[in-house]
């Protein structure tokens, strides 16, 4: 029997198995590429006590990448985002001080794969990934209110699944729920930096590629996608001002929403 000291050894496991398949898998085959900017319309809401409290709206831009390898049935590969924007801040403080500004938000992510052909014409494919993800929110101070960061590193493990009904176009369903999750914050006053832990919670997404013109060997791509994602109130943490506890903090609930298009050139799939 396996005894896991937390998440994190968990992930390790998964990880070293992931990279030893893809070594295996990659000895012969093909690779592909593709490489892509995106726009996309974001909303971020926050809820306590079942009462909305925050609302974020606004446009995000950024750059994404796949390297695959194909061999027989299986696809393996990593595939990296970097996206940012700032998006207007409507609603109040968790001490129910009015509060209008801006938000800068920054994601990156990186993530590994493995996939593989289940239907005998290699039109569906089911497969898993192991996915690192870090976000960066600076909401900015006001004359009245003092703004904070939160900064978030959370751990991936998902299911995914991919149908080519034909060779130009293929649609994706993305399936991942947090293994391991925290936020750290930083105040703009006089208050200490706090941590907060999140517990498991899940995200959804859907995209459609489709190939719309051939540029040599490579392809002109389009791809619009949709993401959801919701995790739950974080458990109250201490609050410190220059080492003396002066209360809790914690997180509401929040849930994001993004929806947007990706145009980018790839690999022209023969």
């Amino acid at each position: 029997m396996l005894l896991f000291r937390d998440h994190t050894d968990l992930v390790r496991i998964a990880l070293v198995c992931v990279c030893c398949f893809a070594t295996q898998v990659a000895a012969a085959g093909e690779w592909r590429y593709q490489a892509g900017v995106s726009t996309s319309w974001h909303e971020v809401s926050e809820h306590e006590n079942g009462n909305q409290l925050v609302e974020e709206q606004g446009w995000m831009t950024g750059l994404s990448g796949v390297l695959e390898h194909i061999r027989g049935p299986w696809r393996v590969g990593i595939e990296g985002e970097y996206i940012d924007g700032t998006l207007d801040y409507d609603g109040a403080t968790q001490l129910g001080l009015p509060l209008q500004t801006g938000t800068d938000w920054q994601r990156g992510s990186v993530a590994m794969f493995a996939d593989r052909d289940i239907s005998s014409a290699g039109g569906f494919q089911l497969g898993g990934g192991l996915e690192y993800e870090w976000r960066h929110r600076d909401i900015t101070s006001t004359e009245t209110v003092p703004g904070l960061e939160e900064r978030y590193q959370t751990v991936w493990l998902g299911l995914r699944g991919r149908v080519s009904p034909r060779r130009s176009l293929t649609a994706e369903l993305h399936a991942a729920c947090a293994v391991d999750s925290t936020i750290d914050v930083s105040f703009d006053s006089n208050l200490d930096d706090a941590s907060v832990n999140v517990d498991e919670y899940c995200r959804v997404g859907v995209s459609a590629r489709a190939d719309i013109r051939r540029l040599g060997r490579a392809v002109l791509f389009v791809k619009p996608f949709a993401a959801w994602e919701r995790y739950p109130r974080t458990d109250s943490s201490r609050l410190a001002s220059d080492g003396v506890q002066v209360g809790q903090v914690h997180l509401p609930e929040t849930e994001f929403l993004a929806f947007g298009i990706t145009l980018g050139i790839g690999h022209r799939r023969d």
